[in-house]
């Protein structure tokens, strides 16, 4: 690179090329003249001879070159694989347009125990609103459940009692025509005039693609809550999403995990290391640029003058 004439698989190139690695600028670029065999075989072995000139560089011109061209291929590389990871990430826990994606609520429908009837799930006291889970994400929810009549107070008891089932199913999809079994367990002590209730439940869902595939959840021995017609049960717990039908953690439902040697990450993390590596890629050419490139730069062209 550099004044002159230069012959290239047949082409003559002249002109500079000016190399910016301040902002990974190429300008201008050398315009390519062709010329014939004839003149390639006719051109003298002496740069001197014949008119032809030939500049040559010897002072680390062309490495300084080579490098900025090393540097910019190295970040188009790293910026390359971190939107080819993205995109895996993204194509392996999405899936079509009905499909429950990042943030969706997913809710749950239930037997009526009155009518027998399929209908809302727990209403929420807090809210007013039924228990949902946010699709995708681990999280802690919480719903006050209340025990409104003596009715509903009697449907809980023979559920303790395992005399009956609190039958519920979630969607598979947001097409809502095929559902997951989903069963609320109700665990407690039943006493003549009242219960003590296990407010602790554990909810966990298997996702394939953004389908639900699997769910479920389960009492764990934490405070049994009194309760009596009238009272409030302050049911609550952690929702944790796996992938598949395996114990690995659903990628972006924000927990890293390592089962069997196989580990995932959210793509918030991915991005962010993406980002940090490409920053760091710049900022070491910038520096390189700054303490050693730029002054043999400067003192090439001052030379040349």
């Amino acid at each position: 690179v550099g004044g002159g004439l230069r012959e290239i698989d047949g082409i003559e190139w002249s002109g500079e090329l000016v190399v910016s690695v301040n902002y990974l600028d190429l300008s201008p670029l050398p315009v390519p003249r062709r010329h014939s065999a004839q003149q390639s075989r006719a051109r003298p072995a002496s740069d001197e001879s014949e008119g032809w000139h030939v500049r040559r560089r010897n002072d680390g011109g062309d490495e300084a070159h080579a490098a900025a061209w090393a540097r910019a291929a190295v970040v188009s590389l790293l910026m390359g694989v971190c939107d080819a990871a993205l995109k895996d990430i993204d194509r392996k826990v999405s899936g079509g347009a009905d499909t429950f994606k990042f943030g969706e609520t997913v809710k749950l429908e239930c037997v009526d125990w009155e009518s027998g009837a399929w209908g809302k799930g727990p209403i929420c006291k807090e809210t007013g609103e039924e228990f949902a889970i946010t699709f995708g994400y681990n999280n802690f929810v919480y719903c006050g459940m209340e025990i409104k009549d003596q009715k509903f107070y009697e449907h809980l008891v023979k559920i303790i009692k395992m005399e009956k089932t609190w039958q519920c199913r979630i969607p598979m999809n947001k097409r809502k025509d095929f559902y997951v079994p989903f069963t609320i367990p109700v665990w407690g002590v039943v006493e003549p005039d009242h219960v003590h209730i296990d407010n602790h439940l554990n909810y966990v869902l298997h996702v394939d693609k953004g389908n639900i595939v699997a769910a479920t959840a389960y009492p764990v021995h934490d405070r049994f809550q009194f309760g009596k017609p009238g009272s409030l049960i302050s049911m609550h717990g952690p929702v944790r999403f796996f992938n598949q039908g395996s114990y690995q953690a659903l990628a972006g439902s924000g927990v890293a995990s390592v089962t069997g040697g196989e580990g995932s990450c959210s793509p918030t993390v991915a991005i962010a290391l993406c980002s940090l590596t490409s920053a760091m890629t710049l900022f070491g050419a910038a520096l390189i640029y700054q303490r050693r490139l730029k002054p043999r730069l400067i003192k090439k062209c001052l030379k040349d003058k």
